[in-house]
């Protein structure tokens, strides 16, 4: 005959099983309302960046210059910049942070100030604000393109009339800069890097000139 169980070891089986639902309902919920970051190289390149505080928008054509940059420059990421990609989906940069450096490179900084680029980590956050009429609204409110009001106003509406990236940034005069191989003098060796886009102004009696 199979020996019985007893009572006490059946209550804490069942205390044990049922921790253990209760463990695993709690992981299921928190991973419900856990945010979804999206990866950088998701995106469909090139992207439209539009910053807080009024900075003007830019555009960039891989992933490199969105996360290295010069120590002073005005394009380093902030939280609550919006990145738009060439399928016009929006996405929100979270948790902007400065990577950390071992102290070789914090010593060629210093030997070397203004050379060496610094990166910077983030989140991207997928918006439900997407498409190309989403687009249009942040241009129409997006700070001037040009110090000519004239300019600004030619570049605003030819951009409105667009309906791909390229041709938005074409309108916008952004154009995609040549790859430039470039080496830092501690420890990262010869890399290539695009430099960051400019933006142009063009000649009106010259069609497809630049000043």
């Amino acid at each position: 005959m199979s020996k019985k169980r007893s009572p006490i070891s059946t209550v804490l089986a069942v205390f044990v099983v049922g921790a253990m639902l209760v463990v695993l309902l709690f992981s299921r919920v928190r991973s419900l309302f856990r945010p979804r970051y999206v990866p950088i190289d998701e995106l469909k390149f090139p992207v439209l960046v539009v910053q807080p505080e009024g900075v003007p928008l830019f555009a960039e054509w891989d992933s490199t210059p969105l996360q290295k940059f010069e120590e002073k420059s005005p394009r380093r990421p902030a939280n609550g910049s919006i990145l738009i990609d060439s399928d016009f989906n929006q996405f929100t940069q979270e948790n902007v942070k400065r990577a950390e450096e071992g102290d070789i490179k914090a010593i060629g900084r210093f030997l070397f100030p203004g050379v060496m680029r610094i990166k910077y980590t983030f989140d991207l956050r997928r918006s439900k604000t997407t498409g190309l009429e989403a687009l249009r609204a942040l241009i129409r409110t997006a700070p001037p393109f040009s110090d000519d009001p004239a300019t600004d106003a030619a570049m605003r509406a030819g951009a409105l009339e667009q309906t791909t990236m390229a041709g938005v940034l074409d309108a916008l005069h952004f154009i995609k800069p040549p790859d430039q191989p470039t080496t830092s003098p501690v420890m990262d060796g010869p890399t290539t890097e695009p430099v960051e886009a400019t933006t142009i102004e063009r000649d009106p009696d010259r069609p497809g000139g630049a000043n």
